[in-house]
């Protein structure tokens, strides 16, 4: 930023106050000290805004958020790789991630029966989402392997990040629809083609 604008800076490592810039100023004159906490401009203040915070559950909804938020959030997974979401015991560690999140994200209770054990932990602000709350699954809670509850899984998640940073909700229901385009075309329709099967067999069709 100031290279490009051709001016240097200091960083200094004490807190300063408004009498010590105008002493500086007053000692070296031609020259202008600005204090960058209080002067940053507009521009240069919504570069280094801070994203969203998501801490998911596991891999499913790591990769939906992913998708969905791209570099518009930080994301989180709070099960270890090769670990068994079903007998994971979160540590203390799992405790301090969930204070710093935004959004925490799982699938549910029934896959990972840990994850409301840890919501009391979330500051009051954020937001929790489950992302098999309105689906009736069978006994498998391997929800994200039918066809329709993917789609109505990344359509959950993109209401609740749109409900935490609506300034880019635009951005995640755009990557909604082009996740929708590519599981149609890359997943759903092959499968049909091969299996013989209507594509409503698998999919509400609107």
């Amino acid at each position: 930023m100031f290279k490009s604008a051709k001016m240097d800076a200091v960083i200094l490592t004490h807190n300063i106050d408004q009498p010590f810039v105008s002493q500086l100023e007053a000692k070296n004159e031609g020259i202008k000290f600005m204090r960058i906490d209080a002067d940053l401009t507009d521009t240069f203040k919504a570069k280094t805004s801070k994203k969203v915070q998501v801490l998911v559950s596991g891999y499913v909804p790591y990769t939906l958020t992913k998708t969905l938020a791209q570099d518009k959030a930080d994301t989180v997974m709070l099960l270890p790789v090769n670990a068994e979401p079903h007998s994971f015991e979160p540590a203390p560690g799992s405790l301090v991630q969930m204070r710093e999140a935004d959004i925490f994200v799982f699938v549910s209770p029934r896959l990972e029966p840990w994850a409301q054990d840890l919501l009391p932990a979330l500051p009051r602000e954020a937001l929790s989402v489950e992302l098999g709350q309105d689906i009736q699954a069978e006994k498998d809670p391997h929800i994200w392997m039918n066809f329709d509850y993917i789609l109505r899984m990344a359509q959950t998640l993109t209401d609740t990040l749109c409900l935490s940073d609506e300034e880019n909700c635009s951005f995640y229901r755009e990557n909604l629809e082009k996740f929708k385009k590519d599981y149609f075309e890359n997943i759903l329709k092959p499968h049909c083609e091969k299996s013989g099967l209507p594509i409503n067999t698998f999919i509400k069709l609107a």
